[in-house]
């Protein structure tokens, strides 16, 4: 059989169980955003463009399609959540701009800030008798944003409607003690400042309790450093992987997920040492 024709059936399945997935049609009913068929073809364009995926089982990124169907974001190339093929199995990780979306959904939330600090910005980080303050102007003169070379510290700011503040700030240590618990270090090679911008908002969310976040810190897979410490889970993957026509072998694997995060390494936090 020619790998085209290999590459047609794969892409045909796929496309079979997310067209015809009740749950999922039922997760992105209420989404005005993000409709079941926009979310398909989503999905479908991102799968078919990496090969990589292509070589995942169709069971796996269903799997990772309920979860991000679940939190209402998509997979695609735009950030919000990514799925990552590894060892032949597709996982699902959520990006910087899929957990701002999160926290800015959430009633009480005014803003959410996350940036990254590089040599030649002017960055003040301080604290005083009214909280925590940050002044940053970022200076883009021959720095490429994205990687780690002249990388200082990253910050994230969540405001409130009543005038509060949150602020978290870890510095490249702290950032590089999180890369080195990684599972991977492939993606932390190319996206150093995202990877930094996900750990940063992750740790934040963790400490406000935003439900939003919660759930979603238990459903992304890129967690090794995580303390899980939080009492909202999401909905089962038993039971939003009953529809699915993958296979006998699909339940003991979602229950396989259901326990990845109480297996989950931690990694204390650690005081940034910010004397620029």
């Amino acid at each position: 059989m020619s790998s085209n024709v290999v590459t047609r059936s794969f892409r045909d399945d796929l496309q079979k169980n997310l067209i015809s997935s009740p749950t999922l049609k039922d997760l992105l009913t209420n989404n005005a955003r993000l409709g079941h068929e926009q979310f398909v073809a989503k999905v479908i364009g991102t799968v078919m463009g990496n090969q990589d995926l292509q070589k995942c089982s169709v069971k796996s990124i269903m799997q990772c399609c309920l979860k991000s169907a679940q939190l209402g974001l998509p997979v695609d190339a735009s950030g919000y959540a990514y799925l990552v093929p590894r060892k032949d199995e597709c996982t699902y990780q959520i990006g910087s701009k899929g957990f701002i979306e999160l926290i800015r959904r959430n009633k009480d939330v005014k803003s959410c800030t996350v940036e990254t600090v590089y040599e030649g910005d002017v960055f003040e980080y301080y604290i005083d008798e009214q909280g925590k303050h940050i002044k940053h102007i970022p200076s883009f003169d021959a720095i490429n944003r994205e990687n780690e070379n002249g990388f200082k510290c990253v910050y994230a700011i969540v405001s409130y409607n009543n005038g509060g503040s949150e602020i978290e700030v870890m510095g490249k240590e702290t950032v590089n003690k999180i890369r080195n618990c990684a599972s991977t270090r492939k993606i932390w090679d190319v996206w150093y400042a995202e990877k930094a911008k996900t750990a940063v908002i992750k740790r934040l969310g963790k400490r406000t309790s935003l439900m939003n976040i919660d759930t979603a810190i238990e459903i992304d897979e890129d967690k090794p450093f995580e303390n899980q410490t939080k009492d909202v889970k999401p909905k089962s993957i038993n039971d939003l992987m009953d529809d699915i026509d993958i296979g006998n072998d699909s339940q003991d694997e979602a229950k396989e997920l259901n326990i990845q995060s109480e297996e989950a390494k931690q990694i204390n936090q650690e005081d940034v040492n910010l004397n620029f």
